[in-house]
């Protein structure tokens, strides 16, 4: 009945046409067009065309917050359904209006649809600063007021905050971007403040452990294509700053490879296990710091006898700030100078 009509009189009644109750034969129609609508026959590549939404985000909003449940592959690949594509429009809208996918994702449909009818921010994030998702569009997404932020929230010990920030940084851009464009200038500062005092061990610590933290949690959901192969990713015995191996790991799952990341300080006899036992096509080692020629040295010895145990199809890589000094380089590891030449590494057909 349409709204602000009144009830026909009770002689018309008859002349009412009833409401049809469908058939049995129709029920099983809508019920075979709701099962098709579920029904998953889409790659996450398609999928993140037609929505907007980064693969990396997908993976992210699945794993972590557990918006859907996907199908899948034999072979485990992702499969989304028409249902699941329309889900993903709504909650991208409902992000894109403040809303926290972690306070989103769990919600029916219909309640999302409710919510979008009513548009505005939900409750308790109408300042702006209540969910990652409204923090960072405060920050208009810029990966430069991300970063002074952040730094400004470790500055202050509002490390939640601190936090959030980082999350809607990762929720809502591409791992590429990250790894290029937010994080290394964001490791470069927090050390550059360290070493002119505005930052205490403290504040360095603090920082550390949420980065550490977000990247782990990246690194634990994001995975390559099989077909593109592993690569191993550590530091040598000694080399405690594990952040660059971490980037370099991180990269090569952007590229659609199989990433282990084996943490820092490994000997080269425990890489080589790792990467016999993955059948790595590569072991990228990442070197920061190493003060006296000695350990340079050391270093220089180790990557000789990690080259010597793997086998030569397997690659060396070694890059960092020290890696310039560890001249000369043993006979059959390459050096990269940064990590735009580690994506032209990754990227060719191999």
């Amino acid at each position: 009945m349409a709204r602000g009509r009144r009830p026909p009189p009770a002689s018309n009644a008859s002349a009412m046409p009833r409401k049809k109750e469908p058939s049995s034969s129709e029920a099983e129609r809508q019920e075979v067009e709701l099962s098709r609508d579920r029904v998953g026959r889409y790659r996450i590549g398609a999928v993140s065309e037609a929505t907007g939404i980064s693969a990396h985000t997908l993976r992210v909003w699945e794993r972590r917050y557990g918006a859907f449940a996907l199908s899948r592959t034999e072979g485990g690949v992702r499969l989304y359904s028409d249902a699941d594509v329309e889900r993903l429009h709504r909650l991208r809208r409902l992000q894109e209006q403040g809303h926290a996918i972690g306070q989103i994702a769990h919600l029916p449909d219909d309640e999302l649809v409710q919510l979008l009818s009513e548009g505005g921010l939900p409750r308790g994030q109408e300042g702006g600063a209540g969910g990652s998702g409204t923090v960072l569009t405060a920050l208009g997404g810029d990966f430069g007021q991300v970063r002074e932020a952040f730094l400004e929230s470790v500055r202050t010990f509002n490390l939640s905050r601190a936090d959030r920030l980082l999350q809607a940084a990762i929720a809502g851009s591409e791992l590429r971007g990250l790894v290029l464009e937010l994080l290394p200038p964001l490791f470069e500062e927090i050390g550059r403040r360290w070493e002119i005092g505005t930052f205490h061990v403290a504040h360095e610590h603090a920082a550390s452990a949420l980065l550490r933290n977000a990247l782990g949690g990246i690194q634990r959901t994001h995975r390559g294509d099989e077909g593109k192969g592993t690569i191993v990713a550590t530091t040598l015995s000694g080399e405690l700053h594990e952040f660059g191996a971490l980037l370099v790991s991180l990269l090569a799952s952007a590229h659609g490879w199989q990433a282990t990341y084996l943490g820092p300080n490994l000997p080269s006899e425990e890489i080589r296990l790792a990467a016999s036992r993955v059948r790595a096509r590569a072991v990228l080692v990442s070197t920061v710091c190493a003060e006296r020629p000695a350990s340079r040295r050391h270093y220089v010895d180790q990557l000789q006898q990690l080259r010597d145990a793997l086998p030569a199809a397997c690659e060396v890589l070694v890059g960092g700030a020290l890696a310039p000094h560890l001249r000369p380089l043993p006979e059959g590891v390459s050096m990269l100078g940064s990590l735009e030449a580690l994506e032209r590494w990754l990227t060719p057909l191999r």
